[in-house]
């Protein structure tokens, strides 16, 4: 990882007609700085919707996010902050719709094939979204809170399954890939 102390602008684009930055382009946009992540932890904290900085450095009251992992051996912790300064996202069509229509829903269980058509995180946040708002109807809108995973996973059939309501408003499941536990994701529900 090419980061010691200064601040690397994240390219991140809005997804679909979202007017807030989407958890999975966060993600892949720090994924592609790092070799072979593992162990890895993505929290977010609020609705984002600026561009942002990946910094490894704390030294700002104005973090949004978190990113750690072990990258090659090194543990690395990484901060999200506002980038002031960077010029608006630029726009990227969504496949959430597509993942989605891909995906088998049974009971309290989703499943669906990473690639065929979203990536690993697209895949994950999109069936967890729909897991939720098929089986608890939770009458809020769902915004991304925190993904854990040994690691991103190339293919393979994503499954979440077990969905907890912890209190009124944070949904959390185990995510597992071809039957192998993976970690998990979570997401909190605010005012529509």
């Amino acid at each position: 990882m090419a980061i010691s102390g200064e601040a690397i602008r994240l390219d991140v684009a809005l997804r679909g007609s979202r007017d807030y930055l989407h958890s999975t382009t966060i993600f892949e946009a720090i994924v592609r700085h790092l070799q072979e992540p593992t162990e890895i932890t993505l929290v977010i904290r609020r609705l984002i919707v600026e561009p942002l900085l990946l910094t490894v450095v704390r030294d700002r009251l104005d973090v949004v996010g978190e990113f750690a992992c072990i990258d090659r051996g090194e543990p690395i912790h990484f901060f999200l902050c506002p980038d002031r300064d960077a010029p608006s996202p630029r726009r990227a069509a969504s496949n959430e719709a597509d993942i989605v229509d891909a995906a088998t829903l049974r009971g309290g269980s989703i499943s669906g094939a990473i690639g065929a058509p979203g990536t690993f995180i697209e895949t994950v946040v999109d069936l967890h979204k729909r897991l939720i708002e098929a089986t608890l109807q939770p009458g809020v809108r769902l915004l991304f809170s925190r993904l854990v995973t040994r690691h991103v996973p190339k293919s393979g059939v994503i499954t979440i399954t077990n969905l907890q309501r912890l209190g009124a408003r944070m949904f959390v499941a185990p995510i597992a890939c071809d039957g192998e536990a993976l970690g998990r994701v979570a997401f909190m529900g605010v005012a529509p």
